[in-house]
């Protein structure tokens, strides 16, 4: 076969056109694709490096809550050991108080009850409380037959399919309902005269029941009612024409009144009757008028317990309260429970300050070692070094500051120091000491004192860690700048990327055109060369 003017077939143009391509496609993908992958990959580690620095400060904030001035929980210095003797009191603890150490002795002289009353037996609590005011009784009105349906052949209403035995079954039911219609006639005759004995009966009711609401506008004397006075509040509740239960629910509607109905027996019931509180201050007066429920100067033990305050003598105070609950001292509260003596010893454990002052320092330390890697380390993959030095120097301000009332008192005099790499280090026989004996002065160091309005180590770094992931934050900025590199380059990939296809298949098109011609110029060389042979 002819090679062509320039030595190649067709096939041989097409193959070298597309190796070609191939080989320059590769070459300007590795100068100026590959470039950003490798950025991108870069991403990736510098993300992986910035969330190990992120995890070591949360774990640094999570030690320092252990000397927060604002944690919801007790700090490290106010943690407590409490031993009570006795079973006269109850002792709590007040919700966010702080409990100085100390013995508290109490002796409950008297325990604080409310005021309980208690009515005469009741046997049926839905009757009237005066039997006389019941109205008479409506009588029923008879109800009217009905007329049975005739059977249909077709589909018997009686289920039965002969139709002669429906017709029978009819005719018996229609028998039936001709002398029930002759008893119901009768009985609405009955029922008409029983109606009008029932109106003038009603019409004698309604007149005794107006006469005897006029009688009591009248003479107030004689109104049956109930009083009771719950503190400077009296209370009247008219029993005429109701129930006792209408009267328990009247009652029990009553600020500073708890009733109840309460089945002593089987078959009988009292209303109880108690203030809502202890105490004098809400002592209840019962007393009844023209109306029998049990207050008559005749009945007994219907006043079951009365009212008193709690009379509880407090490291040899006496003090009287309306309530059995009283605060003993700052932060403790005690609950009179029996007349007696009981005690509580609280004392400061201070078991839990060095281990977590050793976990401060040790995810300090792990920190420190992070961010030294990082920044000082020239294959680390962070770029925004600068930024990391700053957060570093500003918590180690944090630590070498002065604290308490006056300012002077810090770290570096209590056991505290550097050594070369910037880690902390405890001289825990000073510190410890420092505790025993300065124990306000170590507490304010590290917590604070809202009574000097002075915040302590703890609760500064606390502040300051939060706020690194806060929007102004220093690694919220930096997640944020991450972010928007990684879309630039995302960005940046995806246009080379177009660029580069777009250039190669422009360059293939232009390939494709060549081997056309070539391939047409051979064909005329071989046909001129058929000539010369010819």
């Amino acid at each position: 076969m002819a090679q062509g003017m320039l030595g190649l077939g067709t096939q041989g143009a097409a193959g070298l056109s597309q190796a070609n391509i191939d080989k320059l496609k590769a070459s300007e993908r590795a100068a100026k694709v590959a470039p950003i992958e490798n950025n991108l990959a870069k991403w990736e580690e510098e993300v992986g490096a910035v969330n190990s620095i992120k995890g070591k400060v949360s774990e640094l904030l999570s030690s320092m809550r252990a000397f927060d001035l604002y944690s919801p929980r007790d700090n490290a210095f106010e943690q407590m050991a409490a031993q009570t003797q006795g079973t006269s009191a109850n002792f709590e603890a007040m919700e966010g108080a702080t409990v100085d150490p100390g013995n508290t002795n109490v002796e409950i002289k008297q325990v604080a009850t409310k005021d309980v009353y208690q009515t005469k037996l009741i046997s049926d609590i839905d009757a009237l409380i005066h039997p006389e005011t019941k109205p008479p009784e409506e009588p029923t009105k008879p109800e009217m037959p009905k007329e049975p349906e005739a059977p249909d052949t077709a589909n018997s209403t009686y289920g039965i399919p002969n139709s002669q035995q429906a017709y029978d079954n009819y005719e018996k039911a229609l028998k039936q309902y001709k002398e029930d219609t002759k008893q119901y006639e009768a009985d609405m005759e009955q029922y008409a005269v029983d109606m009008e004995a029932f109106k003038l009966e009603m019409m004698k009711h309604d007149k005794f029941m107006a006469d005897k609401q006029t009688e009591f506008n009248m003479n107030l004397a004689m109104k049956p009612r109930m009083i009771i006075s719950v503190g400077d509040q009296t209370h009247e509740f008219d029993t005429f024409g109701k129930t006792y239960r209408d009267l328990y629910e009247e009652m029990n509607a009553i600020e500073g009144l708890d009733v109840s109905i309460a089945r002593v027996t089987r078959d009988e019931s009292r209303i109880a009757i108690k203030s809502e509180g202890t105490g004098t201050e809400n002592a209840l007066t019962v007393s009844q008028n023209n109306v029998d429920m049990g207050f008559g100067p005749e009945d007994k033990n219907y006043h079951v317990v009365t009212a008193r305050d709690m009379i509880v003598n407090v490291d040899g105070i006496d003090y009287q309260n309306s309530s059995n609950k009283i605060e003993v001292k700052e932060g403790l509260s005690m609950t009179a429970v029996e007349e007696g003596r009981a005690s509580i010893n609280v004392t400061r454990d201070d078991s839990a300050i060095i281990p977590a002052i050793d976990d401060f320092v040790n995810n300090y330390n792990a920190l420190v070692e992070e961010i030294n890697n990082n920044t000082t380390n020239p294959e680390s993959p962070i770029r925004d070094r600068s930024n990391l030095r700053m957060m570093m120097s500003q918590i180690k301000d944090i630590l070498m500051q002065g604290y308490g009332a006056d300012g002077q008192n810090n770290l570096f005099v209590n056991g505290f120091s550097f050594d070369r790499f910037g880690k902390l280090t405890v001289d825990h026989a000073q510190l410890s000491g420092q505790i025993s004996t300065n124990y306000r002065d170590i507490k304010e160091m590290f917590v604070g004192d809202p009574r000097n309005l002075t915040q302590g180590v703890g609760t500064k770094m606390t502040e300051f860690l939060d706020s690194l992931d806060g929007f102004d934050g220093a690694l919220n900025l930096y997640d944020s700048s991450l972010n928007t590199r990684k879309e630039s380059l995302e960005r940046e990939k995806e246009s080379a990327i177009d660029r580069l296809d777009q250039k190669y298949t422009d360059l293939a098109a232009q390939y494709a055109a060549y081997t056309d011609v070539i391939s047409r110029m051979e064909s005329s060389f071989q046909g001129f060369q058929n000539m010369i042979r010819g």
